[in-house]
């Protein structure tokens, strides 16, 4: 039998299902998260299911409470086309 201490071993799940099982845990729900941070339903999903989110708001679900864990990675990207695309559009 194994041993209770280990009833829930979440290393081998993705972030998604991570972060689903705090959603479940804690009674968050996207739209919930949405009113606290003063976004649209389909703007935080969106954020969260991402690969990557912008410093700014991983701080403000960090804020909330969100484990760093069931968030994606913080980065700052620069919007718009990459500089690889832009040249090939342009010969």
């Amino acid at each position: 039998m194994e041993s209770c201490n280990n009833w829930l071993d979440v290393s081998n799940l993705t972030r998604e299902e991570k972060l689903r099982i705090w959603m479940a845990l804690t009674g968050e729900t996207y739209s919930s998260i949405a009113r606290k941070v003063g976004l649209e339903f389909s703007s935080v999903k969106y954020l969260l299911e991402n690969k990557t989110i912008s410093l700014a708001r991983y701080e403000d679900f960090r804020n909330l409470g969100l484990p760093e864990d069931v968030l994606p990675p913080a980065k700052d990207l620069k919007p718009g086309p990459k500089k690889k695309a832009l040249a090939a559009s342009v010969f």
